[in-house]
């Protein structure tokens, strides 16, 4: 949001454009018109989530924000796991979660809450496999809840940095 956007710009003459001292990424924006102006947020690559955000309008850059990027996650697979937990033999496999901006460096870790507000379990902290990978072990069910051995429920997925 500001003012003074040009929405007759010729295609390409704005972008806003994100940086800090080791990455700069840039991405196509468009005014919608004169006093807001659209862009899409880049998969960050810089282990640094901490940058700078500004709009260039044909060639210069016009003001500079602090921002800070966060890990996003996207998907994960598989869609079930077995109640004991942990990788059992391949019963009850790891939980790959895809997304961007994990950090290598950083332990991640998953939390399975039963739906409907149930118990709620952690995996083990683990480092990211590399920036769009976080692998979680499942946790062991049957001690902490009341659904039986041999009951199905389903379970809410998040995923925390460590510190969290």
């Amino acid at each position: 949001t500001g003012y003074g956007f040009d929405p007759g710009a010729p295609t390409g003459a704005y972008e806003c454009v994100f940086s800090n001292p080791s990455t700069t990424e840039a991405t196509p924006a468009r005014p919608n018109g004169t006093k807001s102006l659209a862009c899409a947020s880049p998969e960050w690559s810089s282990p640094d989530r901490e940058a700078e955000f500004g709009v260039r309008y044909l060639g210069a850059v016009l003001r500079l924000l602090p921002v800070r990027f966060s890990p996003e996650w996207t998907a994960y697979d598989p869609k079930f796991g077995d109640r004991e937990g942990g990788i059992n033999a391949g019963r009850s496999p790891a939980v790959t979660v895809s997304g961007y901006g994990f950090d290598s460096g950083k332990g991640y870790r998953c939390s399975f809450t039963a739906s409907g507000g149930g118990a709620s379990l952690n995996s083990t902290t683990q480092p990211a496999v590399d920036r769009n990978t976080v692998v979680c072990v499942p946790p062991v069910w049957d001690a902490a809840t009341g659904w039986g051995a041999y009951a199905t429920a389903q379970a809410d997925l998040a995923v925390h940095e460590a510190g969290e």
